[in-house]
């Protein structure tokens, strides 16, 4: 009787998942978030910005997402993270991509890239620096020096 069950068990949750992935290949979450940021949004796997934003170090942590969301800024973030909240989308953040954990900074829903927030802020007193979560070259790591 178990060997039985698990034919159906196995097809059953295979349906799942491929009744998952194709409510998210049919989604309009890309489209929305698009038209609620002022940052970038890439659906398409052979665009440049695509590919160099999903990858990682490590294989292991690579998904393709349904779309790369390059946030300009904070507001952005916020919008993003209310639609995808609202839709129920999976989503993933990306700042560096040393992640080595499946699912820890890939997805299948939407990749919320952090490249574009690269700003160094200095304070008005000169005592301490804001450095954006984004990749910050070394070039802009020795504009942080604080004399």
């Amino acid at each position: 009787m178990r060997l039985v069950m698990l034919p159906l068990l196995l097809s059953t949750a295979s349906a799942a998942v491929i009744q998952d992935r194709q409510t998210l290949s049919g989604s309009t979450i890309c489209s929305q978030i698009a038209s609620n940021i002022t940052g970038q949004v890439y659906s398409s796997p052979l665009n440049a910005n695509f590919i160099s934003d999903t990858q990682h170090w490590m294989t292991s942590s690579s998904q393709t997402p349904l779309c790369v969301v390059e946030v300009a800024n904070a507001q952005d973030v916020s919008n993003v993270i209310k639609l995808v909240g609202q839709t129920r989308t999976p989503f993933a953040i990306k700042s560096g991509g040393h992640a080595s954990n499946p699912g820890f900074s890939s997805t299948p829903g939407v990749f919320i890239s952090l490249v574009k927030l690269k700003q160094i802020t200095l304070s008005s007193d000169k005592s301490t620096v804001e450095v954006g979560l984004g990749n910050v070259s070394y070039e802009d790591s020795c504009l942080m020096r604080i004399d």
